[in-house]
């Protein structure tokens, strides 16, 4: 399997894994959630194609779409997941429901949303009307599905 990941968070934490390649995009630091964000970022994108991209995001609203409240950090997203054939977002329940500032992506560019059971009902429910394929259950589901797909992604 191949990682790549503008997250140094995500980096630290795959760097010793021998199962797979990990590629780390270029661009800037961003101190507050170590992104790497910015021209560099979207340079280091250009020529490189994704199976899977597992985006997180600060909230998702069935009529909006999937935010951050960060600028360069959603344009870093939306740069993926446009590189991406498959695309899922992770959230917490507390994002589900919850607008952002900045959209990343429209709900048809996701192919499936992951959450956990504190999801908000309703909200959740409305996003599944608008086609979007949900799944909710414990994080040791989520990275059940990562480690079983052998696909080249980003995280």
């Amino acid at each position: 399997m191949t990682v790549v990941t503008n997250s140094l968070t995500i980096a630290a934490e795959l760097a010793s894994q021998a199962w797979l390649t990990l590629i780390v995009t270029g661009g800037t630091n961003r101190c507050t959630s170590h992104q790497l964000v910015g021209p560099g970022m979207h340079a280091s994108m250009s020529e490189i194609r994704l199976d899977i991209a597992v985006i997180g995001v600060d909230g998702i609203v069935a009529g909006h779409g999937a935010g951050n409240h960060d600028p360069e950090e959603a344009a870093a997203a939306a740069a993926l997941i446009a590189r991406a054939d498959r695309v899922i977002v992770a959230a917490d329940g507390s994002k589900i429901g919850r607008m952002a500032a900045a959209r990343v992506c429209r709900l048809s560019e996701i192919d499936e949303l992951f959450t956990d059971d504190s999801a908000d009902p309703e909200a959740l429910e409305m996003i599944r009307r608008s086609g979007l394929g949900v799944s909710t259950g414990s994080e040791a589901d989520c990275v059940h599905y990562s480690h079983s797909n052998n696909a080249d992604c980003a995280l």
